[in-house]
Formats: structure tokens, C-alpha cells, sequence
């Protein structure tokens, strides 16, 4: 069964651009194009990992990873952060599974994700 990936980010293309090169990789994608819509998508069922981007309309992903972090549902859910902004620039007490620098290497995206991904993969939170 294909592992799914919620992949949240306020860019539609880049967000579509994403989803289709997983889908080729043999993921189940669902996007969501704000924290709002990708908590109502986690209703419908959870993901096995979370890709956001750091500037969502409403609040930041690490607002976003926060809200996730305080539910027993979600809090080991594994979390990437999708992000241009400088390390030291990034607020708030979160500690990323990893942290994804844009512009990325497509193909080292997808190791990432495959690594988070793999079934000996200690599970992380």
C-alpha cells in the first residue's frame, strides 16, 4: 500500500509540481494549501509524514507543527520543513525531523523521504 504524504504549501504550482514527481515515486499525495485545510484533511485520515512549507497563509509551519505536536494523534507524525528562510531566522521551540532548503535537489527530496518513509525507520516525535 502506498505511504501518504500530506504536502502543505500556499503555492499552488510548486505545491502540484511536488505532488506529481512523488506520485511518480509511488506516493499517495493529498495537498492542502493552508494549516486550516490540511488539519480538515487529517479528519479524513492521517498521513505517515508531513511535508509544509515554512510560510502558510494564517501562520507558519512551525505554528503548524506545533498544533500537530499537541495532539497524541499527530505528535509522531514525521515533519519536514520545506523552507528558504535562514535557520537563525526560524522562531519557535519545535525541533524538525528535517529541515528542507529551498531551492532542493529533487532526487535528494525523495531520498529524504524515503528514508523517513522505510519501514526499519525509528519512529520519530
Amino acid at each position: 500500500m502506498a505511504k501518504t504524504i500530506l504536502l502543505v504549501d500556499d503555492d499552488i504550482m510548486l505545491a502540484d509540481s511536488i505532488s506529481e514527481i512523488l506520485s511518480l515515486h509511488g506516493y499517495f499525495v493529498r495537498i492542502a494549501n493552508s494549516a486550516e485545510d490540511a488539519i480538515q484533511l487529517m479528519y479524513e485520515g492521517l498521513p505517515d509524514l508531513v511535508v509544509s512549507d515554512y510560510w502558510l497563509d494564517g501562520m507558519t509551519g512551525i505554528a503548524f507543527a506545533n498544533i500537530l505536536q499537541e495532539s497524541p494523534q499527530t505528535a509522531n507524525i514525521p515533519f519536514l520543513l520545506l523552507t528558504g528562510v535562514d535557520s537563525s531566522q526560524l522562531s519557535g521551540d519545535f525541533e524538525f525531523d528535517n529541515i528542507v532548503r529551498k531551492p532542493f535537489d529533487i532526487q535528494a527530496f525523495i531520498r529524504q523521504i524515503e528514508t523517513y518513509l522505510s519501514d526499519n525507520h525509528a519512529p520519530l516525535g
